[in-house]
């Protein structure tokens, strides 16, 4: 980094003002490889939301059954997990 880490190091936009701040290579590299995991982590926990949403018998009377269903499948509720209830 000659010096000081970049990340420290503040540049001129390209209007000229001051104040913009950047990532080194190293810290993009870095969060480019965590992308991956860091989406995955993210869909487990909204699915699991999603779970824990679906087991609450108040939310579950408060959808109609052509709302869309709260799964995240796209189909209409009464098509999905309405079904799978009976």
């Amino acid at each position: 980094c000659n010096g000081e880490c970049p990340r420290n190091r503040f540049l001129l936009t390209p209007d000229g003002e001051s104040g913009l701040n950047y990532l080194c290579r190293g810290y993009k590299y870095f969060f480019n490889h965590c992308k991956p995991f860091v989406s995955a982590v993210s869909q487990a926990w909204q699915q699991e939301q999603r779970r824990q949403l679906m087991r609450n018998p108040l939310y579950l009377a408060s959808i109609g059954r052509n709302d869309p269903c709260p799964c995240g499948s796209g189909m209409k509720y009464k098509n999905c997990c309405l079904n799978r209830q009976r």
